[in-house]
C-alpha cells in the first residue's frame, strides 16, 4: 500500500545497491558449484537480509529509548544466522567456503 512505500533511507538504497554488486553474484556462483556451495549461500543471504533489517531499524532510530529501537527481531534473526553459520558441516572439498562464511559473517 501507499503508507509501506515511504522512500528508504540513502545507507539502506546504498546497502541494496552493495548487496546487488556483491551478494547477487555469490549467490549466484553458489547456485552454479551446487551442492554445499548453496548452503554457504542461504547463510551469507540470511546474515545480509537480517543485517538490512538491522540497520533500516536504526536508521529510524532518533533515541536509544524511542519505540523503534526496542524491536530486538533484526537482533535475533543475525544471531540465528550465525549460529546456522557455525552449524555448517559440509563437505570435505567445501572445507574452505565453510571457514570463508564462518569467519566472514
Amino acid at each position: 500500500g501507499a503508507a509501506a512505500e515511504e522512500e528508504l533511507p540513502k545507507s539502506i538504497t546504498a546497502y541494496d545497491d552493495y548487496c546487488a554488486e556483491t551478494l547477487t553474484p555469490f549467490i549466484a556462483a553458489c547456485a552454479a558449484i551446487g551442492g554445499d556451495a548453496n548452503q554457504c549461500a542461504e547463510v551469507v543471504k540470511e546474515a545480509w537480509d537480517a543485517q538490512r533489517a538491522y540497520l533500516l531499524m536504526a536508521s529510524k532510530c532518533k533515541k536509544v529509548t524511542g519505540p523503534d529501537c526496542q524491536n530486538l527481531e533484526p537482533f535475533k534473526a543475525i544471531a540465528a544466522a550465525l549460529q546456522k553459520a557455525n552449524g555448517l558441516r559440509l563437505g570435505r572439498n567445501f572445507i574452505n567456503h565453510e571457514k570463508t562464511v564462518k569467519e566472514g559473517l
